[in-house]
């Protein structure tokens, strides 16, 4: 049975206030599969490098037989994402650095898509609406935002390997 996956991103308050623009924005991040939260619920991080990194991961799984580890910046935690070849389905599996839980979430490359990208433009849309300056990292989400939907978009035509 597939699990439900969602990935919650939202830039801290505080960064409304005037900051340089080449510095990180942290806030909440922190990913919920079924009723488990990881690595917690309020998990506070550097939101954009964190999810750029996720977002660039993305293109790995696209091949077959492929695996990657999403790192948390904020601790030594991150979670494994499999795919198998020509599977329409990923295996998610926390890491409490170092100790792979026993439990493994199956879920569809597409919601795995979805999630990501859905976050990722939270947090563009958050900065926008709070006049943050755009430095580096908000480009480099952007564009790898860019990135995802064209992958989304192959896959919703069957185009997965």
């Amino acid at each position: 049975m597939l699990s439900k996956f969602s990935v919650y991103a939202r830039v801290s308050e505080r960064e409304t206030e005037q900051r340089d623009p080449r510095a990180a924005l942290s806030g909440h991040l922190y990913l919920r599969i079924d009723e488990d939260w990881f690595p917690a619920k309020n998990w506070v991080d550097y939101v954009l490098p964190v999810l750029a990194q996720w977002l660039q991961n993305v293109t790995v799984l696209y091949a077959p037989d492929s695996e990657v580890k999403n790192r948390f910046m904020d601790g030594s935690m991150c979670f494994a994402v499999r795919r198998p070849a020509a599977s329409t389905e990923l295996t998610v599996e926390f890491d409490f650095g170092g100790q792979r839980s026993k439990s493994q979430h199956q879920v569809s490359v597409s919601r795995y898509l979805a999630s990501l990208r859905g976050a990722a433009r939270d947090v563009l849309q958050q900065i926008d609406a709070r006049n943050l300056p755009h430095g580096p990292d908000v480009v480099d989400l952007a564009s790898l935002l860019q990135q995802v939907l064209g992958l989304e978009e192959r896959v919703a035509k069957g185009a997965l390997p």
